[in-house]
């Protein structure tokens, strides 16, 4: 699936910093399973990558 999102800069660099900071316990405590918390970690990290392709990529 493709999704295609308008943010300003500040909702973008929000959102970076969020998943910079979320981990995979994280996700795992609001998860039904490990299988879910897994499927949600990936995308974030797909989701992080192609941030950083675009230069954002908080430090």
């Amino acid at each position: 699936m493709k999704i295609e999102l308008q943010l300003n800069d500040q909702e973008l660099w929000g959102v970076a910093e969020f998943f910079k900071r979320i981990g995979y316990e994280d996700i795992r405590r609001f998860s039904k399973d490990d299988e879910e918390a897994q499927s949600a970690f990936s995308a974030i990290e797909k989701i992080r990558s192609e941030l950083a392709k675009r230069g954002v990529d908080p430090r």
